[in-house]
C-alpha cells in the first residue's frame, strides 16, 4: 500500500468521526433562548472535539508529507490510532452532559492520552522506516511532553479537581495547533 492510500483512508475516517460528533447533537426542544442556552455545554463540547480531530488531521497530513514509505507495522499503528479517534463522538457527548463529574471527563480525557500516545508510536514507527525525518526531532518532543502532559494532568485532576483534565488536554493541543515548520519549508 502507498502511503497516498493510508492517507485517503485516514481523511475519510477522520471525516467520518467529524461527521457523526455533530450527529451527536440534538436541536434545542423548543423555540426559545433558555433552550438554546441549554444546549451551550453540548456545543463548547463538540467545537473542542472537532478543532482537536482537525488538529489531529492537520499534523498527521504534515507527518506524512515528511515520509516516504511506510510498513505493514504502520498501517496497523494507523488503524489503532483511527480506532481510538472513532471513540470521540461517544466520549464528546459523555463529558457534554455530564461536565463537572469526574468519569466522563477522565474517559474523555484518556481517549486523548491514548491516541496521543498512538501518534507517538506511529512517529517512532515511521523514523524506523524512513531514517530520521524532517519533523522527526520536535514532533517526537511534542509527543512524549503530550502523554507526560496529559498523565499529569490525569493525576492533577483526580486528587485536585477534574476540571483540571480538560485545562491540561487544552494545554497539550495548543502545542499541536502549529504544525512542524520544518516540515512546511520542504514544500517551498
Amino acid at each position: 500500500m502507498t502511503k497516498t492510500r493510508l492517507e485517503a483512508f485516514t481523511d475519510a475516517v477522520i471525516a467520518i468521526i467529524m461527521t457523526i460528533l455533530v450527529l451527536e447533537l440534538s436541536g434545542p426542544k423548543s423555540d426559545t433562548l433558555e433552550s438554546l442556552i441549554e444546549l451551550l455545554p453540548h456545543l463548547g463540547v463538540y467545537f473542542i472535539s472537532f478543532i482537536i480531530l482537525a488538529i489531529y488531521w492537520v499534523n498527521h497530513h504534515h507527518l506524512f508529507q515528511s515520509i516516504k514509505k511506510i510498513s505493514g507495522d504502520v498501517l496497523w499503528i494507523n488503524i489503532l490510532f483511527l480506532f481510538i479517534l472513532s471513540l470521540v463522538p461517544v466520549f464528546s457527548n459523555w463529558v457534554s452532559h455530564y461536565p463537572n463529574s469526574f468519569i466522563p471527563e477522565l474517559g474523555y480525557v484518556l481517549v486523548f492520552f491514548f491516541a496521543n500516545f498512538m501518534y507517538f508510536i506511529l512517529t517512532k514507527q515511521l523514523l524506523k522506516v524512513n531514517g530520521h525525518l524532517h519533523s522527526s526531532d520536535s514532533t517526537l518532543k511534542k509527543n512524549i511532553l503530550s502523554v507526560v502532559m496529559n498523565i499529569i494532568s490525569i493525576a492533577l485532576g483526580y486528587f485536585i479537581a477534574p476540571v483540571i483534565m480538560l485545562f491540561g488536554s487544552a494545554l497539550v493541543f495548543s502545542m499541536w495547533i502549529i504544525p512542524d515548520k520544518k516540515v512546511e519549508a520542504m514544500f517551498k
